[in-house]
């Protein structure tokens, strides 16, 4: 009796853990969804369209990225390759080129469809990669900066007559 309810305690925690993984999975998706929004929406905005070509463009973008996510390939990360069997490897390599080629496809045939409302700039701006932004010394503290601050050395500093 005692083994029945271990084993019946034991599937409802693997359960309940499923449960809660796939919760966080929808989590992540729709965060995912968010962020795209907001960068489909912030788009719109730096490249001025009115409402309607907003309307257009928001739902549009917001399915080439969806669909440009599902077509890239689910590669090992780089500290993992060395793990990898010659041929993991291989078929790894094989199903990056075969990805990239997908995405090539896909990209030209949203180029068609972004180029019927939007400017040639406009269009490109989309297929190029952005950098990420770059953050800002000004939230180092006075003494976190590369060229220290009062207190890097004692006295203020060298030569400013005090620590040694």
């Amino acid at each position: 009796m005692r083994k029945q309810w271990l084993c019946l305690l034991f599937v409802a925690l693997v359960g309940a853990g499923q449960t809660v993984q796939a919760q966080d999975s929808d989590k992540r998706d729709e965060r995912r969804q968010e962020m795209v929004e907001k960068r489909a929406k912030q788009l719109a905005r730096q490249f001025k369209l009115d409402d309607a070509a907003t309307e257009w463009f928001v739902p549009l973008y917001v399915e080439y990225s969806d669909t440009l996510r599902a077509v890239r390939a689910r590669l090992p990360r780089s500290r993992e390759l060395d793990k990898l069997s010659d041929a993991d490897a291989a078929t790894a390599a094989e199903s990056l080129f075969t990805a990239e080629e997908r995405a090539a496809a896909l990209k030209r045939s949203y180029y068609a469809r972004f180029k019927e409302k939007l400017t040639p700039q406009q269009t490109l701006r989309l297929f190029v990669p952005q950098a990420p932004a770059r953050r800002s010394n000004a939230n180092r503290g006075a003494f976190g900066g590369p060229q220290g601050g009062p207190g890097r050395f004692p006295g203020g500093g060298p030569g400013m007559g005090g620590g040694f």
